[in-house]
């Protein structure tokens, strides 16, 4: 069969036909036969096609070369061997194919997309979105180039662009459900949750055997905290995706939000299976590491992957929050402000940065930040409670208007219920009306407590007192008489105890401003190194059932590994030859006994403060890992049990510990403050009067106090709330 002639002809006329109505293994066939008979450039060209369509990659670049080395002139050649370099992952023999298209058939469509294709494969964003808008240029109205278009401004960061650009692809084909689906991850960005639940649900029911659409839906109804309903989606995503590594991580992240940690363990692990470089699964299980307390962990598992890929947001993100818990304040903030470059329109970052700059005291730059998140979604429920935990009374009225409004939401969940009533709470706290204020906090604490009760949250005080117990059986006047000696009688180490909002935070700020004191913030040293007395000692039972097999040189060895973790903050900061280093733990209190089994010269300073005025401040605030400041019986159990414990450390270790109070730091600064350095054994510094000016980030709730000079105002703020909180208060009576 000769390859001009008509039967030739029709043969390759009937092999294209086969391609066009999606049967590629006959088209192949009839293909191979046609060029064993008498081979051409089309004839090639044709089974190479084909190959390509049937994902052969090796046996489609052979004969599209050949197709190519027979006839260079052709386009449509050069535009099919560049697919299969491309799919084949050679991305530069691609670009140079696809642009060969373009010399021989200029603004050729099929080999512009290609190119963009190409260039967004290779994560060059700039280059890829000029092909695009070259090609729209031509063709305006094919809605999969402006969705391409869309695609790369989400990468490049460019959020609004991209679902402006999303919704011009909407007008043009409404039923696109890949634009639907692709959409809704950015809204889920912006925090438009509800928005995006209808294009979720629109890519489902467009394209019901995608699972791309049902992860997307299962992921916003996470955002929107529907878990139950979350994770029916992505098991209908997993019936489809059942080797997805994003899937996997996205249902581990599920199990973590309701607090199965052991679920999510697994669901993490089998995204890593899936891929062993997934970065998201990392974070899932940096995030575990968290839950349980071991924030170190979960920065070890982080730090190298975040130096190797120092552009990966979910890695700067979990890295932020890995060094936050873990007390390191300067760090997180310069690896949320990466991200902030990188994703300037993304309202959360924004927020997550003011909550830090908050914490710092820096009020104005909070506010900045918030107001910056607002910017991006007026409705941004975090922002908002940023700005009213920051301002109080002196929220604008625009502001308290939108909170009032979403108040009436009847589609808003308990957890941002919780922060909108919080935020009111604060809001008329600052404008006197004190009531409104109890009432609000009072349905702020109980949604927050609903809420996280779904993610796992549970207390029982007979459990907290069952532990105080414990401690004061364990470590009695025998107990320090038997051990005598043992520690390691260094006197750097220096921590300041006591309850939260008790004057934890004021304390260390006064002593940070010393230049022979460095103040570290809250570290869970002390609580680590306890725990890891089972395997010290090897003995199987519980940490403190370990404390009967412990031994001299055992407390020497795990002093001296504590100091080298003090060490490594004292390196790292500016304060090299610091004569004291302070931990500022309020939970300490209850490690007293291990501290001083450690480092027997130790400082110990007790902050105390009226109990009224810390249950009340207690119960105000939403914390993020505290679990009894939620209801006012369990905020009262805790302090009788504190104070129980402090009673006891102060009759076996009267010459142990430094009590400081809180109303007479506050009435006599410059006195207490030299009681303070006194104690410490480090001249007087004016300084530390001027604690204020300490240009330090400070992890804590106490947001604005740490900047500015001491005031009285918060002596005796129980008295504004007597009748509100008559009940908590009386339980606390004996206690006063």
């Amino acid at each position: 069969m000769h390859a001009g002639s008509i039967k030739y002809i029709n043969e390759l006329v009937s092999i294209r036909l086969l391609l066009q109505t999606g049967k590629p293994e006959t088209a192949r066939k009839k293909a191979h036969d046609l060029i064993q008979t008498e081979s051409s450039s089309e004839g090639h060209h044709l089974l190479g096609l084909a190959e390509l369509l049937l994902g052969n990659l090796e046996q489609a670049t052979r004969h599209l070369k050949k197709a190519v080395e027979d006839n260079g002139n052709i386009a449509q050649y050069h535009l099919n061997l560049g697919e299969a370099y491309r799919r084949s992952n050679d991305l530069e023999k691609a670009i140079a194919c696809f642009e060969r298209a373009l010399e021989i058939q200029p603004d050729y469509p099929d080999s512009l997309y290609n190119l963009g294709c190409t260039f967004f494969s290779k994560e060059d964003y700039p280059k890829a979105l000029n092909y695009y808008a070259r090609l729209i240029e031509i063709n305006s109205n094919n809605s999969e180039y402006i969705k391409a278009k869309a695609d790369t401004l989400r990468e490049m960061g460019r959020i609004r662009q991209a679902i402006s650009t999303y919704d011009q692809a909407l007008e043009i084909n409404p039923d696109n459900a890949m634009v639907h689906a692709n959409m809704a991850p950015l809204l889920i960005q912006r925090g438009f949750a509800d928005e995006a639940l209808e294009h979720c649900r629109k890519a489902v029911e467009l394209a019901p055997d995608n699972g791309i659409g049902y992860q997307n839906l299962g992921r916003c109804l996470v955002e929107l905290e529907h878990l139950d309903e979350a994770m029916d989606a992505y098991a209908d995503a997993f019936e489809r995706m059942p080797h997805s590594a994003e899937l996997a991580s996205g249902i581990g992240k599920v199990w973590l939000a309701v607090g199965e940690l052991e679920q999510a363990a697994y669901w993490f692990n089998k995204s890593l299976d899936i891929d062993e470089t997934y970065f998201p699964a990392f974070c899932g299980t940096a995030s575990i590491l968290r839950e349980k307390g071991m924030p170190h962990l979960a920065i070890e598992i982080l730090q190298d992957l975040v130096e190797s890929h120092p552009e990966n947001i979910e890695l700067l993100i979990s890295y932020g929050e890995s060094l936050w818990d873990d007390g390191d304040a300067e760090s997180a903030l310069e690896k949320f402000n990466k991200v902030l470059s990188l994703r300037p329109e993304w309202p959360y970052i924004h927020t997550r940065i003011g909550h830090v700059l908050a914490s710092a005291g820096d009020v104005d730059a909070a506010v900045t930040a918030y107001k910056n998140a607002l910017k991006q979604n007026p409705k941004s429920i975090p922002a908002l409670n940023g700005l009213a935990t920051s301002l109080r009374g002196r929220m604008a009225s625009t502001e308290i208007n939108q909170l009032k409004r979403l108040l009436k939401n009847i589609k808003l969940r308990e957890g941002s219920l919780a922060l909108i009533h919080n935020s009111l709470a604060y809001y008329y706290d600052g404008c006197e009306e004190y009531d409104k204020a109890a009432r609000h906090a009072s349905n702020a604490n109980r949604l927050y407590w609903m809420n996280r009760k779904k993610c796992g949250w549970d207390y029982k005080s007979e459990d907290n007192e069952k532990d105080v117990t414990e401690i004061i059986q364990t470590f009695d006047e025998k107990f320090f008489y038997h051990t005598k000696g043992w520690g390691l009688n260094d006197e750097r180490p220096a921590f300041i105890i006591g309850m939260p909002r008790s004057g934890t935070t004021l304390t260390e700020q006064i002593l940070s401003s010393h230049p022979d004191v460095l103040g570290i913030g809250e570290r869970d040293f002390a609580f680590r190194s306890l725990m890891t007395l089972p395997m010290e000692t090897q003995n199987k039972k519980q940490a403190y059932e370990a404390l009967s097999s412990i031994t001299s040189d055992c407390i020497q060895k795990m002093a001296l590994a504590y100091l080298q973790q003090l060490e490594h903050l004292k390196s790292k900061s500016t304060k090299k030859n610091a004569l004291r280093v302070v931990d500022k733990m309020p939970d300490n209190y209850k490690m007293v006994g291990w501290i001083l089994t450690l480092f027997p010269k130790a400082k110990i300073i007790h902050c105390r403060r009226d109990v009224r005025d810390i249950a009340l401040s207690c119960w105000f605030t939403q914390f993020q890992k505290i679990r009894w400041a939620c209801n006012q019986e369990h905020i009262a159990e805790r302090i009788r049990q504190y104070e129980r414990l402090m009673e006891h450390w102060r009759s076996i270790l009267p010459d142990s510990i430094f009590e400081i109070e809180y109303e007479k730091l506050v009435e006599h600064q410059e006195t207490q403050t030299r009681r303070l350095l006194e104690w410490l054994d480090v001249p007087w510094d004016a300084n530390c009067l001027k604690f204020y000016n300490t240009k330090r980030i400070v992890r804590t709730a106490s947001i604005t106090q740490v900047r500015k000079p001491i005031y009285k105002k918060s002596v005796e703020r129980w008295k504004l709330y007597q009748k509100p909180l008559k009940s908590l208060f009386q339980k606390l009576d004996k206690d006063t």
